[in-house]
């Protein structure tokens, strides 16, 4: 009998206790950023305002956590972590996008296409390849953005901002335009150039290009090429 007493008042203590711990778990973790779409909320949780993790929480009940471990040159982007909730390959379910890495003006993500209604993720090695990307579900696309820099004799440069236009078919990402802004410094010119990309030769046609002084330059808006600003 005093055994069967202790046995209970150890579970009834187990059981007390249980709670406290977990919530002390999670007292880990603080929210640093949430989005709620579909009646789900999406939370970014980190520890020293570092991200550790996606929690997906429903009904105030977690359903699905995703650790993530973005790198420290990431910050506070954007007020968010660079973390969007989008559904970026456009099948209807919200898929997650976490900043990973920022290097000067390039920031590359994670992306993590639902599988399952809410319940699973895998991540798109397309996807994550780019840079700064974007989805517009004006244009039914996801942009991406590359910036490359060759050093030429002497002092000068050439310095080539691309925004990129990617659309999905069948299930794969394919390039479909790109806009490109070229500074040459020895000439101290700009040449603006876009180009479609043609599925069958699995490149991009000629560029139509637009040469233009530093005047011009100044006087034209290219914010379009900079989107992720």
């Amino acid at each position: 009998m005093k055994k069967a007493s202790k046995r209970l008042l150890l579970t009834v203590l187990i059981s007390s206790l249980l709670p406290l711990a977990l919530l002390s778990c999670a007292n880990n973790y603080t929210t640093l950023y949430e989005i709620t779409k579909d009646e789900i909320t999406y939370r970014l949780e980190g520890v020293d305002e570092q991200p550790r993790r996606i929690c997906l929480v429903k009904d105030g009940y977690a359903i699905k956590t995703l650790d993530v471990s973005p790198d420290k040159s990431v910050g506070n982007d954007s007020g968010c972590y660079g973390f969007y909730v989008e559904d970026a390959n456009f099948d209807g379910r919200n898929d997650l996008l976490i900043a990973c890495k920022k290097e000067g003006e390039l920031l590359s993500y994670d992306v993590y296409l639902a599988t399952e209604k809410n319940s699973g993720f895998e991540r798109s090695k397309a996807l994550s390849s780019l840079y700064n990307v974007r989805v517009s579900t004006e244009y039914k696309g996801v942009f991406g953005f590359t910036q490359t820099r060759t050093s030429l004799a002497g002092d000068h440069y050439e310095l080539c901002d691309r925004a990129t236009k990617y659309v999905w078919q069948d299930g794969t990402l394919y390039p479909d335009v790109y806009a490109e802004l070229t500074y040459y410094s020895k000439l101290d010119r700009y040449c603006y150039s876009t180009a479609v990309y043609d599925l069958e030769s699995n490149s991009f046609d000629p560029p139509r290009d637009n040469w233009l002084t530093r005047a011009e330059y100044e006087k034209t808006d290219f914010s379009f090429l900079y989107y992720f600003k």
